[in-house]
Order: structure tokens, then sequence, then C-alpha cells
């Protein structure tokens, strides 16, 4: 579970790995004399200061070269001591791990962009986590980047690509107005001159994912499986079960049947089916059927479905889960 860093100097050196992972890397080019850094290849930017007055630290990113209000996408600010549940961005801490949380929520103009309006077009395969403060008050964020792993960057490069995807979104809807292609030519070959984000039904954003993990879990307990969620190379999967030489089935559980989340899900079932030596059935755990075209590409790679449904008090699920392990001759 998330835990805000709330020591003055485990923040303070929590702010200066971020920045030298910008003033480290090898497409980095520092602003004049601001704190301002450039990663010239990647076309993204960083900026860092302290806000004496408001007690915090400021942490902005954006696109291109940092020029104008266009280029600045989000922020994610943390207080310089103690917790602050009223700041969008947040610094935390899971086991030895410390990570770079947002709130979704983006300041931008005409208007800015509420936590409902940035799930609603948010494409990222993350969920948001409920995080305490003082144990008293809850906010739901997502995590943007683990600032001890070597992938940060990438991470946190994804991140600011959506937020400006989302907000480019809701620009159009305001303005009538296509999204903007930038005009610094490094971001320009990262993103679509002409990137349009077509309307979407609303999503549900919930704790569903962990709820589910949870139910199947204790399903398969029940029938005498022992299944597992143990991570490898710092990755998933949700749950399988059977040894890491000998899987027997390998579970991906979605919370839509969204495109995004069944393309996701085939990626990440052929990745850890590499670590997990093939295992013999491979499942998407799905809140409904997925669309005609997705179910026949399904079938042809022989990854089952396994619905479920969830009222928000307890997950059923649709299908047999016997049912669908008996169809891998696994003597029960």
């Amino acid at each position: 579970m998330l835990e805000p860093i709330t020591n003055r100097v485990a923040l303070a050196g929590a702010i200066r790995d971020l920045q030298e992972k910008f003033s480290g890397a090898p497409d980095a080019a520092r602003v004049g004399r601001r704190t301002r850094w450039n990663l010239l290849d990647r076309g993204i930017w960083a900026d860092f200061w302290i806000n004496k007055r408001d007690q915090k630290y400021w942490t902005e990113f954006g696109v291109g070269r940092g020029g104008d209000d266009d280029d600045r996408i989000v922020q994610i600010n943390a207080p310089l001591v103690g917790s602050n549940p009223n700041l969008t961005g947040l610094i935390a801490k899971e086991g030895g791990e410390r990570w770079l949380c947002h709130w979704g929520f983006l300041k931008a103009k005409p208007k800015s962009i509420t936590n409902t309006m940035f799930d609603e077009v948010f494409d990222l395969d993350r969920e948001r986590e409920t995080v305490w403060f003082n144990g008293e008050k809850s906010r739901d964020f997502y995590r943007v980047a683990c600032l001890d792993a070597p992938e940060f960057l990438d991470d946190l490069d994804d991140f600011v690509r959506a937020c400006w995807r989302v907000r480019e979104y809701w620009n159009e809807r305001e303005t009538g107005r296509r999204p903007r292609a930038t005009k610094h030519s490094l971001f320009d070959r990262k993103l679509p001159r002409r990137y349009c984000v077509p309307p979407r039904d609303p999503l549900e954003v919930n704790s569903r994912h962990d709820a589910v993990v949870t139910a199947l879990a204790d399903q398969l307990y029940a029938m005498g499986c022992d299944p597992s969620d143990k991570r490898m190379l710092r990755r998933g999967p949700d749950l399988f079960f059977g040894s890491e030489e000998s899987t027997v089935a390998l579970f991906e559980i979605k919370t839509t049947v969204s495109p995004y989340s069944i393309y996701t899900a085939i990626g990440q079932l052929f990745f850890y089916s590499k670590l997990l030596n093939a295992p013999k059935m491979t499942v998407i755990v799905l809140p409904d059927y997925p669309s005609d075209t997705d179910t026949q590409v399904l079938r042809t790679l022989e990854i089952k479905v396994l619905r479920y449904d969830d009222d928000g008090n307890r997950v059923e699920f649709l299908d047999d889960v016997a049912e669908l392990l008996d169809l891998i001759g696994r003597d029960r």
C-alpha cells in the first residue's frame, strides 16, 4: 500500500534524485540558469523550484522546449514536510521504493480538467489506488513512475504524453478545434500532427481490479489450487498457479472491455507466458464479453475469457471457473 513520504529530509532527497534523473540523462540540456532540463531525444522537460510561500516543491513537466503555456502539461508537487492531500501530486513509498503519484487533475485553459474528465479519457493501463493521509483523509492516485526503477523516465514519459492527450481531447470538446500539433519538431516525432481521441463511453473508476484478484484467488484456493501473484522483473502477472517452471494457468484481469484493455491483456499474457515457461492455459478476466472481432482474435490465440460481475460489494464470476479448469485436464 502506498504511504505519503512526510519526512523533510526524505522528501528533499526524493526531489534531488528526481532532478538527477533529468540532469544525468544523456540527452539532457539545461535551460539558462533555471532548474529546467530538456530531454532532447524524448521531447519532454521538467522544471524544479521551491515555492517557499506555499511550503511545497514545485515540479512541472511538459513537452517540447517549454517555451509557452501550451507546453506545460502536468504538475507533481510535494510539501516541503508532512503531507498535504490538497496537492495534485504525491511522493509516496511502498516497501523500499519511492513513487511519483498524481491525482488526475489538470489545470488547463479554457477550464481545468476534473478527475472525472481525466478518467474518461486517460488511456494508460493503470488503476487509481487509495492513499490515506494521517489515517483520516484519503484520495485515489495514479502511480506515475517508480523513482528507484531503471525505467523511471520511460514511465514518466508515458504519463506526460497521456496527460497531453487528455488535455487536448477536452480542449477540442471545449473549443471545437482539433488537438494542436505541437510546434516543436522534437516532440512532433513522438506524436502524429493530427492526433484525435474519439468520443468514449463514460468509464467507472474504482478499486475493482484488486477486488477481482482477491475473489478469483479465493475461488482457486477453494478448488485446491495454489494461486500466486509473485512479481517478475518488477512486473505482474495478476495471478497464476502451478510452478514457474510448469505453470498450469495464467490470468490477466481487466476492469473494462475496451480495445485498449484487450490489446494490453494479450501483450501481458504473451510476455508473462515467456517468463512462466508456456502455461497450459491463458485467461483474460473481463466484466463482459469483448467485441465479436476481439473474441475471434482471442479464439485464434487460444486465450480463454472468464467474465465477472462486480456490484460494488461483491464479485461474482459469470462463467464456471471449475469448468474452465477442466478444459486443461486438471485433476482437481
